[in-house]
């Protein structure tokens, strides 16, 4: 990362401490590609040193961290811990986010042959929402599809880590 300012208060950045913070803060390059720039703020107070970063990403996302110790470096070490993590959230989140946004309806799926379609169809049961919940308790499987009474629709009841279940409601052909 070239984009690293570091910046003293009440303390004089030594070639040494300058050195030290690059080399802890250097490494979000691994874990992150979009940090446009960064600012470490080292500050003496009395017996206190404070080691602030913060880093601004291309997203317009600033991620901050403070971190106070008796030793300088000891507060860089804790800083860029918190640092690292901090990244990596960030990182897991821009990575969720753009599966979610992954829209089925513009996929092409192709269209298995005839033949295939009659080979895997099973005749689905017409129950009402009660029989459907008591079977699909009383059953060991792991979901149910069946056409409701009451609305005509194709619905399926599926487990969700044994915790609850829930309807998924199907367009009728």
């Amino acid at each position: 990362m070239d984009n690293i300012r570091i910046v003293g208060r009440h303390i004089e950045v030594t070639a040494a401490i300058a050195d030290y913070v690059r080399k802890r803060v250097g490494v979000a390059d691994r874990y992150l590609h979009n940090i446009t720039s960064m600012q470490v703020i080292l500050e003496v107070q009395k017996y206190r040193h404070t080691v602030e970063v913060v880093a601004h990403t291309t997203s317009r996302r600033i991620i901050a961290i403070k971190e106070t110790d008796k030793d300088l470096y000891e507060a860089i070490d804790k800083m860029a811990s918190r640092f690292k993590d901090a990244l990596i959230r960030h990182k897991d989140r821009l990575t969720v986010s753009r599966k979610q946004r992954i829209k089925l309806t513009g996929m092409e799926v192709p269209e298995p042959p005839d033949e295939a379609l009659e080979r895997t169809s099973v005749p689905v049961a017409r129950l009402s929402l009660e029989d459907a919940l008591e079977q699909f308790r009383t059953s060991r499987r792991i979901f149910l599809p069946f056409v409701d009474k009451r609305t005509g629709k194709i619905c399926i009841l599926y487990d969700n880590d044994g915790e609850c279940l829930a309807e998924l409601n199907l367009p009728r052909d």
